[in-house]
């Protein structure tokens, strides 16, 4: 599987979120020292001091999180005393799929609706208490009036009269 990708600056490293354990060897092509080198690097997302990493030319990077990252490595030549050019390396982790901006976009979509349905149920809810309400107060207001009409009625007059013998 390749994951160098050449890129105008420089090359590229792209690993997926579940990636996020890898190592890293470099080495010197040098026939005349052989394997006489320190070894240095920085990853300067995460830490911006160069650590040495002695005659080493490799290192593990644990539980990275998803972002670009920068790896930087140079070495120097421990009989000489020279110090080479720190050559780079973009290493790029990608999100898992549910923190991408795509995944970010259709939660936003998913939250203006929800908050839509809710305010459309919030207001049929309104609506028909205030429907109950008008209609509550209609037969209250029917009723008072029948019983007006009860009480003030010509038959409920006589009946309260009393009848002369």
């Amino acid at each position: 599987m390749i994951f160098l990708n050449k890129k105008k600056r420089g090359k590229k490293l792209e690993l997926n979120y579940s990636q996020n354990f890898f190592s890293v060897s470099f080495t010197a092509i040098d026939y005349i020292n052989g394997n006489d080198y320190s070894w240095f690097y920085k990853l300067d997302e995460l830490s911006g001091n160069w650590i040495e990493n002695g005659k080493s030319g490799s290192d593990a990077f644990t539980n990275i999180s998803p972002s670009n990252y920068t790896l930087s490595v140079m070495y120097r030549n421990n009989i000489t005393g020279k110090q080479s050019e720190a050559q780079s390396l973009m290493i790029t982790i990608l999100p898992p799929w549910y923190q991408t901006r795509t995944a970010y976009f259709i939660y936003c979509g998913l939250f203006v609706l929800l908050m839509i349905g809710v305010a459309h149920l919030t207001r049929r809810w309104y609506e028909m208490k205030k429907s109950t309400m008008i209609e509550k107060l209609t037969r209250q207001q029917k009723e008072e009036v029948y019983e007006s009409k009860l009480r003030f009625s010509p038959t409920s007059r006589m009946k309260s009269v009393p009848l002369l013998p």
